[in-house]
């Protein structure tokens, strides 16, 4: 679960807004894995229009665009990481990292770890249900 993800950093959540399309499972695994975390703020109906970064070119942060006002706003952060789609599109690591029988990626202890030292899963190549 998240909470065993390290509790000095902050985690951020982006969701677009497209429930509907979500399927039950996903919804509910959500509501446990994230909702429930204090080291995690979700914005609802918010999407990244851009990468802010500094003169060395190292991202500094994003910008936000609120889908329903169309507002936008700058959140410092340090890193990102995009989740797009339900099937884990692992073929680039294949080979390089430990798999399950349907293609995603192994972590341990139920964090983001995986079989090789230094290489980590989020999102959708590590959430099989």
């Amino acid at each position: 679960m998240l909470g065993e993800y390290p509790k000095l950093l902050k985690y951020y959540y982006l969701w677009g807004g497209a429930v509907a399309l979500l399927s039950f499972s996903y919804i509910y695994l959500f509501s446990c894995r994230v909702l429930d975390n204090p080291n995690v703020t979700v914005h609802f109906n918010t999407q990244v229009a851009d990468v802010v970064s500094n003169e060395k070119g190292q991202m500094t942060g994003v910008i936000l665009t609120d889908t329903i006002s169309k507002e936008e706003r700058t959140l410092d952060l340090k890193g990102l990481f995009y989740g797009i789609g339900h099937k884990p599109n692992s073929q680039l690591i294949q080979g390089q990292v430990d798999l399950d029988r349907a293609g995603y990626v192994l972590v341990r202890h139920g964090g983001a770890e995986t079989s090789v030292e230094g290489v980590f899963a989020a999102g959708d190549l590590q959430v099989s249900e």
